[in-house]
């Protein structure tokens, strides 16, 4: 070994403690400085504003250990509105070469205008392509819509394939009884070189509180607070609209917010409704298959009137002197479909045939012939009109075009009692 000389070796002795010791630790602290600092933090947000197309307040970011960023204090905001669509507490984001997590810790999330929530489902299944997948946990995710809030822990996981994208969640509620989870799919394929986009939700396993459902599609809840759904839907993007499928169960239909509330008839009680098979198309139902029961209940003499004059069905009891009377069983099935309606009673009697029987006997009783037109039951629940016009598939196009007057009575003196709003297809009182 050669000589070195005393300056050489204090020399070598300095380097070494610069470039091991010093030069790594002004770096981490050159780091640490950029990473806590207000520039930084504006990049971080301005850059998960550009991801989801929201405006983004965020109070804090760091790095605990290499490949691991934790966000703070996130709140995500309509552009336009400025209102308030989610809040999380934190976000951890772990980053490997297989899989990208994303823990958010106590989300809430607004879904009283859930259109902003399908438009970044739908960009982010339409942009991703990266061959890493993303997924999502959520602890105690609160969703929020104008009327509740309710409680869940949620998984997804978003893959990638050269075909498709495909978005694939499964979440239960905390405080429903144990049962397995409920489990969504979205999904967007090219298939002959059109987009086509699906989505899959099976809740068999447990039921799903209708008034959640209502409130993701931003539709208005007919079925009560209390109204929950256990089957499965399925539905595609069809090049004229969306057509979807459904079978299950829809349970604790509360009849006087669907009819009493809605048109001038009085129905009450709690209902379940057993759905062999419906196909809506285009937001208009197309094909329906099952049964209900109901009771018991309170109905006026105005709908068993009416279901006698317009739907051919037929009751053969004397009428009370008053405007409503009890009833004990409502069971029923039908059919409908384009070519008309189909009521078949199947209350518990001896005789066959009874839609509706109270404690002295039977009170509506299903129609003999053939089926009745779908419009039948139109003319049953909405009172009499002056304003009459063809319903076919010709004039659809026309009436969602020109403006709709109000119903009107055969008496042009008697005001009004109910008020049809095509937009929404419902009849309002």
């Amino acid at each position: 070994m050669f000589p070195i000389h005393d300056r050489t070796r204090q020399w070598i002795c300095r380097s070494v403690f610069i470039l091991g010791g010093v030069a790594p630790m002004l770096a981490v602290v050159a780091w640490a400085t950029v990473v806590h600092s207000v520039s930084h933090l504006e990049a971080v947000r301005l850059q998960v504003a550009e991801v989801l197309g929201l405006d983004v307040k965020l109070a804090s970011v760091s790095y605990s250990q290499p490949g691991v960023t934790l966000l703070e204090g996130l709140e995500l905001a309509d552009s336009e509105s400025g209102e308030s669509v989610a809040s999380i507490r934190a976000v951890e984001i772990v980053r490997d070469a297989k899989l990208q997590t994303m823990v958010l810790s106590q989300p809430e999330i607004n879904i009283t205008r859930p259109q902003w929530l399908w438009t970044l489902v739908e960009d982010r299944l339409r942009r991703h392509s990266c061959e890493t997948p993303l997924r999502l946990v959520a602890g105690e995710l609160t969703l929020r819509w104008q009327s509740g809030l309710q409680t869940l822990d949620c998984n997804a996981q978003l893959d990638s394939t050269p075909k498709a994208n495909a978005l694939t969640a499964a979440f239960q509620f905390a405080d429903a009884p144990a049962g397995g989870p409920i489990r969504l799919h979205f999904e967007r394929s090219i298939v002959s070189g059109e987009p086509i986009s699906s989505v899959e939700l099976d809740a068999r396993a447990a039921a799903l509180p209708y008034p959640i459902l209502a409130a993701f599609f931003d539709r208005r809840n007919y079925l009560g607070e209390k109204s929950t759904l256990r089957g499965s839907i399925r539905a595609m993007e069809m090049p004229d609209g969306w057509q979807g499928e459904f079978s299950g169960r829809l349970e604790n239909i509360d009849l006087n917010n669907l009819v009493s509330d809605r048109f001038p008839h009085r129905l009450s009680g709690m209902a379940t409704m057993a759905v062999d098979h419906a196909v809506v198309h285009c937001g208009r139902l197309e094909e329906f298959h099952g049964t209900v029961s109901a009771g018991p209940g309170i109905v006026s003499e105005s709908l068993l009137t009416s279901a006698a004059d317009h739907l051919k069905m037929r009751s053969e009891r004397a009428r009370p002197t008053t405007s409503t009377i009890g009833y004990e069983e409502l069971s029923a099935a039908f059919d409908l479909e384009t070519r008309g309606l189909i009521v078949r009673g199947t209350c518990k009697d001896n005789r066959s045939g009874i839609i509706m029987r109270g404690r002295e006997g039977a009170v509506l009783w299903q129609a003999s012939g053939g089926p009745v037109p779908v419009v039948a039951l139109v003319k049953a629940l909405v009172p009499d009109s002056q304003t009459q016009v063809p319903a076919t598939r010709q004039t659809d196009w026309l009436l969602n075009l020109l403006p709709i007057p109000d119903v009107l009575p055969h008496d042009p003196s008697a005001p009004p009692e109910a008020r049809l709003r095509m937009p929404e297809g419902s009849i309002r009182r």
